[in-house]
């Protein structure tokens, strides 16, 4: 009986380890997908909104960051937006380095809304949606 007592202990630390290490592993599998998601959705604007064919965004890098923020809502027409996502990095145009700061709302996993894109290579064409959380 000791002997079933003590496989029982043993297997149950394993399943609580193991629980543990998995949790780990899919919190930065969350990370990685968020960061992948931004640094898509950073060059998309990059390339369309500011015309630059060969910028890259390394999300690899440190200082690339994403937070989820809370959900807000466009202050001049009452649009919502859920799954709100801040992120901050640099990317690299023809030898260049420039930052970035956006904020963007994923609606699906195939559409989403860029509410704030600013970086200092063309401040001009900066993004700027007026949002009810910064009245």
């Amino acid at each position: 009986m000791k002997k079933f007592g003590m496989s029982l202990l043993v297997l149950s630390s394993i399943l609580v380890l193991g629980a543990c290490g998995s949790s780990e592993e899919s919190a930065e599998n969350t990370e990685n997908d968020s960061k992948a998601t931004a640094g898509v959705i950073a060059e998309k604007v990059l390339k369309e909104h500011y015309g630059l064919s060969d910028a890259k965004v390394d999300v690899t890098d440190d200082d690339f960051k994403v937070n989820q923020m809370p959900d807000d809502e466009n202050a001049d027409d009452g649009t919502e937006y859920k799954n709100v996502y801040s992120t901050i990095g640099d990317f690299e145009n023809k030898g260049e380095s420039y930052s970035f700061d956006m904020t963007y709302s994923l609606k699906d996993d195939d559409s989403f809304s860029v509410i704030y894109f600013y970086t200092p290579f063309d401040d001009s064409k900066t993004i700027d949606t007026p949002l009810k959380s910064e009245q």
